[in-house]
C-alpha cells in the first residue's frame, strides 16, 4: 500500500463511512466453511474509484452494468482482507461510523494470519466476529 497525506485518509475514511461496505462472510466450500472478509465501495462515479485504487495502491476495479438502460454502470473498488486491515488501520482515528466493524476485520486478520494450534477457540471467534459484522451492517431499523 502506498503512503497516504492526511488529507486522502480523511476523505477516504469518508468515502467508506458513507458509501463503503465492511463485510465478513462465511462460505461453505468442499465441505468446510471458511471466513473471508474485505471492503468495498461502489460508485457511478467512475473517476472516484479509479482515484482509490490509484491513491492506495491496492485492491481492484469491478465494473456492474444495471438491470435498467437509464441507469448509469456501477464501478466497485474491492479490497482482500489483509490490505483492507492495513489501510483500516491507518483510518482508526477518522473513521466515525463504521470504527467497529474496521476493528472487527482487523482482529479477523490477526486471528485467521496466527497459525493456530487453538482452532476450535479461533474459529469460535471468527463465528462471533461474522454474527458482530453481520448485526452491525444489519439494513433497516
Amino acid at each position: 500500500m502506498k503512503d497516504l497525506n492526511i488529507s486522502d485518509l480523511a476523505y477516504i475514511a469518508g468515502l467508506i463511512d458513507g458509501e463503503g461496505c465492511i463485510y465478513v462472510t462465511n462460505r461453505k466450500s468442499r465441505g468446510r466453511y471458511t471466513m473471508s472478509a474485505g471492503l468495498n465501495i461502489s460508485s457511478t462515479t467512475k473517476n472516484l474509484i479509479e482515484w482509490l485504487h490509484e491513491v492506495t495502491g491496492i485492491g481492484s476495479i469491478t465494473c456492474q452494468k444495471r438491470n435498467q438502460d437509464r441507469w448509469k454502470p456501477m464501478y466497485k473498488w474491492n479490497v482482500a482482507i489483509v490490505p483492507s486491515a492495513n489501510l483500516l488501520s491507518k483510518l482508526e482515528t477518522f473513521l466515525k461510523i463504521k470504527q467497529k466493524q474496521a476493528n472487527l476485520l482487523i482482529e479477523l486478520k490477526d486471528i485467521k494470519s496466527k497459525s493456530s494450534t487453538n482452532f476450535k477457540n479461533e474459529y469460535s471467534r471468527q463465528l462471533e466476529i461474522f454474527t458482530e459484522m453481520k448485526n452491525l451492517n444489519k439494513r433497516g431499523v
